[in-house]
C-alpha cells in the first residue's frame, strides 16, 4: 500500500457505527443516537436489544461520522463514555 493509498483508506475509515432494527414489513431501518467505536460493540448491543423487543425482525451496524457516545460491556451492558458530558 503506498501512502496516497493509505490516506485515501484513512480517510473513508468511520468514526464510529450505529446499531439498526427493523421492525415492521416497511423495508425501513431504525436507529437512534448510540454510537460505538468498533462494530463488534455495534453488534453486540443491537443483538441484545433484539433478545428484549419481540418486534425486531433484522438487525444492522452501519457506519456513521459521528463520534462515539457509548461502549459495550459484556457484563453491564451500555456505557456512556466520559467524553460526551
Amino acid at each position: 500500500m503506498n501512502d496516497s493509498t493509505a490516506a485515501a483508506t484513512e480517510a473513508v475509515k468511520p468514526a464510529s457505527y450505529a446499531p439498526e432494527v427493523q421492525t415492521d414489513g416497511t423495508g425501513h431501518w431504525y436507529g437512534n443516537a448510540l454510537r460505538f467505536q468498533t462494530a463488534h460493540e455495534a453488534e453486540a448491543q443491537v443483538a441484545d436489544l433484539s433478545m428484549r423487543w419481540t418486534l425486531v425482525r433484522d438487525t444492522r451496524v452501519v457506519p456513521t461520522s459521528d463520534p462515539p457516545n457509548y461502549r459495550w460491556d459484556s457484563t453491564v451492558g451500555l456505557v456512556r463514555l466520559a467524553s460526551c458530558g
